[in-house]
């Protein structure tokens, strides 16, 4: 007597939950291991735009050779220098802003207008770069400026000259996590007066070449 073989409803009902759990068991898996990947990447583009602020504004630092100034309530750090150009000296001054609410760096910079009638110093209005986006996504922005000395000059009048600086930047992503990047201590090439006061700032300030200035 022959046997038609096949399976029952049972056993077909079995094998299609079992395919069932392991599909589902399969699609978590690729899910999680997809999830964990954009995250990991997304946080590594954080941090590699994070550090590249960090690294810009270090460059900028480094070469400075005036002042420097950071305001903690309005976010504002302030560059001075003095350049010369064809034996004429030009000073400068820079702003690299963060606008809280739109979590974007601005950086501007204008000429310091230097008068000897008077010896005077007038930041000129007419910006050379005005409020240009440096980086978006910004959610925190800290500048230290902590590291200082007194230093007396023959007068007798004291100033503070920066030693080292330090700079935080953190950076959020489209789920609102944050990613920070600091820099290491910057220790300084050229001496630098912790002040936003040209008339105080550029009278002793030491000029550097055209080439070795930073424009963005």
């Amino acid at each position: 007597m022959n046997r038609n073989k096949g399976f029952t409803l049972i056993e077909l009902l079995i094998t299609i939950a079992i395919l069932s759990v392991v599909v589902t068991t399969v699609t978590s898996v690729i899910l999680t291991g997809s999830k964990q990947f954009n995250e990991g990447s997304a946080d590594a583009d954080m941090q590699r735009q994070a550090q590249l602020v960090v690294n810009q504004i270090e460059d900028m630092v480094i070469d400075t050779n005036g002042g420097v100034y950071y305001t903690d309530s309005t976010r504002e750090f302030v560059l001075y220098n003095a350049v010369s150009v064809n034996g004429t000296v030009t000073y400068t001054k820079e702003l690299i802003k963060w606008i809280v609410e739109d979590e974007v760096l601005t950086y501007s910079k204008c000429n310091v207008d230097y008068d000897s009638a008077t010896n005077s110093y007038t930041v000129n209005g007419t910006a050379i770069y005005a409020d240009q986006l440096m980086a978006e996504d910004i959610t925190d922005f800290k500048i230290d400026l902590s590291d200082t000395k007194k230093e007396t000059d023959k007068d007798g009048n004291e100033s503070d000259i920066v030693q080292s600086v330090q700079i935080t930047v953190g950076c959020s992503g489209n789920d609102g996590r944050i990613s920070y990047a600091t820099s290491p201590i910057i220790t300084l090439r050229n001496r630098m007066m912790l002040s936003d006061r040209p008339e105080l700032i550029f009278p002793n300030t030491p000029v550097m070449e055209e080439n070795l200035s930073i424009y963005i």
